[in-house]
């Protein structure tokens, strides 16, 4: 959405960070957002999910994620990266929308607030997701299923290997 405001009348000043708007901003969508083990991409770039806070619930990592539906505000007391997506999905809609934050200021302070400008009174939420920059430069990075019974099977032989030349 640039420095205007996209489908559904969002745009990047509705998350700030430390008074710093997001550089960019995109939505609404329907459904939800990809959640735990999930991606995004734009650019080029890819941003693995993080962490989800929904209610008192956290999905994900624990990095002190919180919100507050009545005022609009968020903490976060962990580390995130310089790089990295908030995703806001509302309750009483379909919608998410994802807003980017690229620069290093954007991350000094472990607080900001949003405004969901696509509903009623701007705060109403289902849940909040965090979206960090992948490490791996693209697909995810947290091991496919299959991946993990392949290292399981090859641990076990080893053990079994040293074992036998006890």
């Amino acid at each position: 959405c640039g420095g205007g405001t996209a489908q559904g009348g969002i745009a990047v000043g509705d998350v700030k960070i430390d008074g710093t708007s997001a550089n960019d901003c995109w939505g609404v969508y329907n459904g939800n957002d990809p959640g735990p083990g999930g991606q995004l991409e734009t650019g080029g770039m890819f941003y693995d999910f993080l962490t989800k806070k929904e209610g008192g619930v956290t999905d994900g990592a624990d990095i002190g994620l919180s919100y507050d539906t009545s005022d609009g505000s968020f903490t976060y007391t962990g580390p995130i990266g310089n790089d990295f997506m908030v995703v806001l999905k509302q309750s009483s809609n379909p919608g998410w929308g994802a807003w980017l934050f690229t620069e290093e200021d954007a991350t000094v302070s472990p607080a900001g607030s949003y405004w969901v400008a696509w509903q009623g009174n701007g705060k109403d939420l289902s849940h909040m997701s965090i979206y960090a920059k992948s490490t791996n430069g693209g697909g995810p990075s947290i091991p496919e299923p299959g991946t993990l019974a392949l290292l399981s099977i090859a641990a076990l032989g080893l053990g079994i290997g040293r074992r036998r030349r006890r």
